[in-house]
């Protein structure tokens, strides 16, 4: 469940609420993200917590920059690190995107580390069209080496691969959001997924 909270100033604040399992095993999770539009760009800090902690992280916090360089280019700095039981997971982002006409494409490129020291990189490619309304169609393809956190001591790395599409459909207030994905993630497991959402604006 995600509330979504436009503030003063053109700030806004999103709260996220999360039930998850797998494995057998269960995890809730709470995240907060907080926007401010700044000139050239906007700032953003993020936070999550897992109470209990079975396989999700224990801690998240997260900054992060989007900046408009101009003719439709923009980018995206962001740093982000997770912390297990007994372990960390830190990570950095540099995206470059482009707009066009009613479309994004936008390339990322995200440096990871495991307790600091092992070092891993990943690729992402998105495409979306922007329509009227906000309605969007999108297709994301990311390859590389990610942490994958298997159990208590056990934060790993392995090879991940992944390939989404999601969209966003409004009528009036009401939106209707879909996104099916297929996600390797080594020799550990395969993941396939479909998701169907309802969105309020009130």
């Amino acid at each position: 469940m995600n509330l979504f909270l436009s503030l003063p100033q053109k700030d806004s604040l999103s709260i996220e609420l999360n039930q998850t399992q797998r494995f057998g095993l269960q995890d809730s999770s709470v995240y907060l993200n907080y926007t401010r539009p700044m000139q050239g760009g906007a700032a953003n800090i993020e936070l999550g917590y897992t109470p209990e902690a079975e396989f999700l992280f224990k801690r998240m916090y997260g900054v992060g920059w989007n900046g408009v360089i101009g003719g439709g280019y923009g980018y995206i700095l962001a740093y982000r690190q997770r912390s297990y039981r007994d372990t960390l997971s830190d990570s950095m982002n540099l995206t470059l995107e482009k707009y066009f006409s009613d479309y994004r494409i936008a390339y990322t490129n995200t440096i990871s580390s495991i307790d600091k020291s092992q070092t891993e990189q990943s690729h992402r490619l998105q495409l979306q069209w922007i329509g009227e309304a906000n309605n969007r169609l999108g297709f994301t393809y990311a390859s590389g080496n990610e942490p994958v956190y298997l159990g208590p001591s056990s934060l790993t790395a392995a090879h991940v691969s992944t390939v989404q599409m999601d969209a966003v459909w409004w009528v009036k207030d009401i939106g209707i959001s879909a996104a099916i994905w297929r996600v390797v993630q080594g020799s550990f497991y395969e993941r396939t997924g479909a998701q169907l959402g309802l969105r309020l604006a009130f």
